[in-house]
């Protein structure tokens, strides 16, 4: 997030030359969105203006460097100050507030991992950092203050390489040959992206390999521009326009379920490359545009306002289940706002001018001292465990003498049984569970919920003197034909049925999934998605109900001499999860209501149940057994159980001692199993 203009050569110093007004509208038109879209605003594909935001870094740090080198005034401590002017200041003073609000409030297993990612965020790792914390256990994003600084971490990254990489080619090659090189790394690196979004969706968001090819696309127009490329005038209308209508189509009409940053991510990355080119023809309609006052105002303050906004997003919502309601969403865009311009007029600006650290030592030392001082908060914090003795003695003693944030006391011994994957079932490895000395008669089918109810299936099973395989892996729904559309295709599906049907001794097949989610494609923790199938019509999330219907049916078919039983699910909410009981505890002072409304169980029930229903009354080889809805008392499905041990270990998974508690209703499922 480079100054819009070329800069003369003075140490460290921001010294503007032909300032174009339109790049730091197009800055707005990149903030705006994004901070919109977390605060729940609109602005369903907001996050695309990060992608805006790395096409202005790529065009403007690549002139740059380009411009120096083949001037030969082109200095690494020169340029690397240059970046500590525009990038330290907004950012530790943001790191300090932070973490002062993340030591005052946090609980000590959340503040231990704020340690964490201070410690990746100083060291520009932190895209590194978050994508190893992705998965399917992945918390809350509201949970991680420092969150959004992945992006800058790219950034950082591509600093690092850009001038290494610019060198050579300046002193080898001529503009059409640079050109050549730059633009074989962008084809590279964004055919990497499109085909790993489909493997990795997370891989490809965070890693900078997979962002390389949107800063190279503006590294691209710089060099052509460098090159004396210039546009007619008409023919830059035409891209300004269309520029800033891909960049608010992209805007407007992405949302979360997409696979993203993959193809679709050159949507934004193309108009954002159309609206620079176009500026640089003087008074096009889209510069003029973008030149207007609110904006470029909006656009001088996009750096603080985008450190400022998700802090501030975090530290409201902490502690509490709810989310944001509208007059705390424009609250807090309105606070980020005035932050980012005090911080902005008082911080950063003192220092890009150079009235502040003037001297390159002293701008270093104060680089390095912030860094250090940054770097020993965070140490402090994980050497200290998040500093527990902040909190009132009885919480901390009930917490560690119940265990409620020890997650492996609630979970059952077989956890190596959940990963039954395509290697597993090939080689008929998948455990068998149940009675001793008793071959396996039936399968039990799911996702992590199926394993978290596992403990009761297979109790039931011994008391009843069978015994099962046992198949679920992490996600896994059992849905013929329909598949995430990160996913490309349904291959795990097709080998758990490859698998019964190598063993016809397997009469009856039981599924439990997290339904509710599977149907609708949403969940209070996961990302939305999208769930497609070979009819796929383009329709978005308004598809998941009927690929979902319609799959149900392929199972019914797939399994025609089969018995198959599927389970209801578990009510799922952050009021059932152990972590944020604690944590709304610590915060409030006051032991919180443990449990879920029943009222809120029955909506969550009523958008998949029809389905199941609907299905067992169609096929006579199917039937529906609810055997959770014993979780639920009339007026709360509660977290603890009567003896004060925990039902559910999170939000949507059964602890074993809740799980075994549900071993009577299962038992009812191989009364009415067919006999060997």
């Amino acid at each position: 997030m480079a100054l819009a203009g070329c800069e003369r050569r003075v140490f460290g110093l921001s010294m503007v030359r032909d300032y174009r007004r339109d790049i730091d509208g197009l800055r707005a038109v990149a903030v705006l969105p994004v901070v919109l879209y977390h605060a729940g605003l609109g602005f369903g594909g907001g996050y695309v203006g990060v992608d805006v935001f790395f096409v202005i870094s790529g065009y403007l740090i690549v002139g740059l460097i380009h411009q120096q080198m083949v001037e030969e005034r082109f200095s690494f401590l020169d340029f690397y100050g240059r970046r500590l002017r525009r990038l330290y200041p907004a950012l530790f003073v943001v790191f300090a507030a932070v973490t002062g609000w993340a030591v005052w409030k946090m609980l000590w297993v959340d503040l231990t991992g704020y340690g964490q990612s201070l410690l990746s965020a100083v060291a520009y790792v932190s895209n590194i950092y978050f994508y190893a914390q992705t998965g399917y256990f992945t918390e809350d994003a509201t949970i991680k203050p420092l969150l959004h600084t992945w992006s800058l971490a790219v950034e950082e990254q591509f600093y690092l390489v850009a001038p290494v990489l610019l060198l050579p080619l300046v002193r080898f090659l001529s503009v059409p040959g640079r050109l050549t090189v730059l633009a074989i790394l962008v084809v590279l690196s964004f055919a990497a992206c499109v085909v790993a979004t489909g493997k990795d969706q997370n891989l490809t968001f965070f890693l900078a390999p997979f962002r390389a090819w949107e800063l190279g696309l503006g590294g691209l127009l710089a060099l052509a521009e460098a090159g004396g490329a210039r546009a007619r005038r008409w023919f830059a209308e035409g891209c300004g326009i269309a520029g800033l209508v891909l960049i608010g189509y992209a805007a407007l009409t992405f949302h979360r379920y997409l696979p993203f940053p993959g193809w679709r991510a050159a949507v934004p990355c193309l108009g954002a490359a159309l609206v620079i080119l176009a500026g640089t023809v003087p008074g096009t309609l889209s510069a003029r545009l973008l030149a207007l006052g609110p904006l470029t105002f909006i656009g001088k303050i996009s750096y603080p306002l985008y450190l400022w906004h998700w802090p501030l997003i975090a530290a409201v919502v902490y502690g509490r289940p709810a989310p944001l309601s509208a007059g705390e969403a424009w609250g807090i865009v309105g606070a980020s706002v005035v932050l980012a311009a005090l911080t902005w007029r008082y911080v950063e600006g003192p220092v890009r001018s150079g009235r502040v650290l003037a001297a390159p030592r002293s701008l270093f030392g104060a680089a390095a001292l912030a860094s250090i001082a940054a770097a020993c908060a965070g140490g402090a914090i994980l050497g200290a465990n998040g500093f527990p003795g902040r909190h009132a003695p009885e919480l901390v003693r009930m917490v560690s003498e119940r265990g409620l944030l020890d997650k492996e006391r609630w979970l059952h011994d077989r956890r190596h049984c959940h990963f039954s994957d395509l290697a597993v079932l090939s080689e008929d490895r998948a455990c068998i569970r149940g009675a001793e000395g008793v071959a396996p008669s039936f399968a039990f089918v799911g996702d992590s919920h199926a394993d978290a109810a596992s403990p009761a299936m297979f109790a039931a099973a011994g008391r009843a003197g069978r015994a099962g395989w046992s198949i679920t892996m992490p996600g896994f729904i059992f849905t013929p034909g329909r598949w995430h559309a990160g996913a490309g295709d349904d291959a795990n599906v097709r080998a758990v049925l490859d698998f019964i049907a190598r063993h016809p001794e397997i009469h009856t097949v039981v599924v439990s999934a997290w339904w509710g989610r599977a149907r609708i494609g949403d969940s209070y923790r996961d990302e939305p998605a999208l769930y497609v199938d070979a009819d796929y019509d383009g329709s978005g999330p308004a598809y998941n109900p009927g690929s979902f219907d319609r799959s149900l049916e392929r199972l019914a078919a797939a399994l025609p001499d089969r018995e198959i039983v599927l389970f209801d699910d578990v009510p799922a909410s952050p009021l059932l999860d152990l972590k944020t009981w604690v944590r709304r505890y610590a915060v409030t002072g006051a032991e919180p209501p443990p449990g879920l409304s029943r009222p809120e169980a029955d909506t969550q029930r009523a958008a998949y149940e029809p389905s199941l229903q609907t299905l067992a009354a169609r096929h006579a080889n199917v039937r529906y057994v609810p055997v959770f809805e014993g979780l639920c008392g009339p007026e709360v499905c509660a977290l603890f159980d009567a003896q004060g041990l925990p039902v559910f270990r999170d939000g949507d998974h059964l602890s074993q001692v809740g799980a075994l508690g549900l071993t009577d209703a299962m038992a009812a499922v191989f009364e009415a199993m067919p006999g060997e």
